[in-house]
């Protein structure tokens, strides 16, 4: 089927590239809008590290902004653009902590203040015209450049990450000044052995080199090719280590440690997240063990279709595979971080925690880039065999909980009682995962396969992996699972659909697979 409509992309204003921009609350920032509340009770949720637009309508308008803070920090907040404008900046109760009122034609303000854990506002007014106010954490240190008066590093858990968002504020600040010849050195004391360790600096933008010694001097890892921050992930024995960052110019970044386990799970359906190095966490991940199934249709009962034969003997590798189909806040994190080519999808169906949709090839492409990038893991669609082979997830009947679709256990039309039968897609995991604990693999959207589209299992690689381009017969590719608005047959494991990528729609999205080494 071809697909013939296109949305033109809204592109988020990201002043500050991807530095450190982790949104607090990035469902609020994608309502950005021009105008904002005239008041705290409804000021508009600022957040760390992005920009939000707005105007002012006369000399006597004034807009709020909501700041939230999980940590102690030194926050920065300035507006940008020609308009003339003051800034004041509130605590929770409306006490005046700072203010910059400095007239002149095009002046924009610039407030900067170590503040507490706590909710602020800021208070924008001005001259009439459209500006862009923005916040990014401060504060810049210098730090020590031999193993002697290096700066203790703290290695923080997972539950540290869980408890703190965004997980940038755990992170220590740093600047290579006066020169490139400077270096920062940081002490690592690792207590067991066997720990996995991963040190990383942010922003991305900012490029920096690290190197990491053990106690006598030896290098046991490094990160230099140039890319932006470095990340280092290594495993790591009981001791004391240190490791040096370098830049290629003056300039400040933050580096964060942090200890595992990251990634590595040994059993069918274990949960991980990756962490982001521009804070917070990736999608929620599964592992998928390796193993043996027949693809393609098990169960003929008038409903197989001839693209899914002939029946196909596949042994597919381990691999991760997210928990839910990609959602429109995981979305937002990409966007509010300066990834995603700026691109907002057309939100037909709500946001939040449900299936992001209209959604192209190309978008898709540049989520999994971003993902990657911020990981250091490879993130990627998954081909057609390993995603059957999931959804089957050790089964062989239509779907992984038998042959018949039953009531409320997908979201699809006809397929559901009459209370959950109604509207567009429901918040993923809504309904019960399969053996291996992956949600949605029936129904709620269907879901992009990195295969092109080739109408038979003819000739398919048996490794599980993704059918060669050079076999497919258009340029079409393949959607598999179903959606809200599909008929019963369509949400078969082994149903298959073609779609042009060129274009998203409201009733397709995706989730996402990893390979088990970076």
């Amino acid at each position: 089927m071809t697909l013939g409509t296109t949305h033109a992309p809204a592109r988020l204003n990201t002043a500050w590239g991807t530095a450190l921009a982790l949104a607090v609350g990035a469902a609020q920032l994608a309502g950005a809008q021009d105008d904002h509340g005239d008041t705290s009770a409804e000021a508009t949720l600022l957040a760390i590290g992005a920009s939000v637009a707005g105007s002012l309508y006369s000399d006597q308008d004034t807009d709020y902004f909501r700041l939230d803070l999980v940590g102690l920090a030194e926050v920065q907040i300035r507006t940008s653009g020609q308009t003339n404008t003051a800034g004041e900046l509130l605590d929770a109760a409306g006490g005046r902590l700072m203010s910059d009122d400095d007239s002149g034609a095009g002046d924009n303000f610039d407030i900067q203040m170590e503040l507490q854990p706590g909710v602020y506002y800021v208070a924008v007014s001005g001259e009439t015209g459209s500006y862009a106010v923005s916040a990014r954490l401060g504060g810049d240190r210098d730090h020590g450049d031999t193993h002697e008066s290096s700066t203790l590093l703290k290695l923080h858990t997972q539950d540290d990450l869980a408890s703190v968002s965004p997980s940038v504020l755990l992170a220590t600040a740093g600047r290579i000044y006066p020169s490139t010849t400077d270096t920062d050195v940081f002490r690592i004391d690792v207590a067991e052995n066997e720990t996995e360790v991963i040190l990383r600096t942010a922003p991305s933008s900012y490029e920096t080199y690290g190197v990491l010694r053990d106690a006598t001097g030896r290098q046991v890892a490094a990160d230099d090719d140039g890319d932006g921050a470095f990340q280092i992930s290594k495993t790591l024995n009981r001791g004391i280590y240190y490791t040096s960052v370098n830049a290629i110019e003056v300039g400040a970044y933050r580096i964060l440690g942090q200890v595992g386990p990251f990634g590595r799970i040994d059993r069918p359906g274990g949960a991980f997240t990756d962490a982001l190095a521009s804070g917070g966490e990736g999608p929620e991940m599964v592992m998928i063990p390796a193993g043996s199934f027949r693809m393609g249709c098990l169960v003929d009962d008038g409903d197989c279709e001839t693209d899914e034969f002939p029946v196909l003997d596949m042994d597919v590798p381990g691999f991760a595979l997210s928990k839910h189909e990609v959602t429109y806040a995981e979305w937002d994190a990409c966007l509010v971080a300066g990834g995603c080519d700026g691109y907002r999808p057309k939100a037909d169906y709500g946001s939040g925690s449900r299936p992001v949709a209209n959604v192209s090839y190309n978008r898709m492409a540049s989520y999994l880039a971003w993902l990657s990038a911020e990981t250091g893991y490879t993130y990627r669609l998954p081909s057609e065999a390993e995603w059957e082979y999931a959804a089957r997830a050790g089964t062989e009947t239509k779907y992984h909980w038998g042959n018949e679709i039953g009531v409320d256990r997908a979201k699809c039309h006809g397929c559901n009682s009459d209370e959950n039968s109604a509207g567009g897609t429901v918040p993923v995991g809504s309904f019960s995962a399969n053996a291996w604990g992956l949600h949605d693999m029936h129904g709620n959207v269907w879901e992009a396969m990195a295969d092109c589209w080739r109408n038979n299992h003819g000739g398919r690689p048996r490794d599980g992996s993704v059918r060669p381009a050079e076999s497919c017969t258009t340029g079409h590719r393949v959607l598999r699972g179903g959606s809200h608005s599909s008929s019963t047959d369509a949400l078969r494991a082994a149903n298959r659909f073609a779609k042009d990528p060129r274009y998203g729609r409201s009733w397709s999205g995706f989730r996402v697979a990893r390979d088990l080494t970076p």
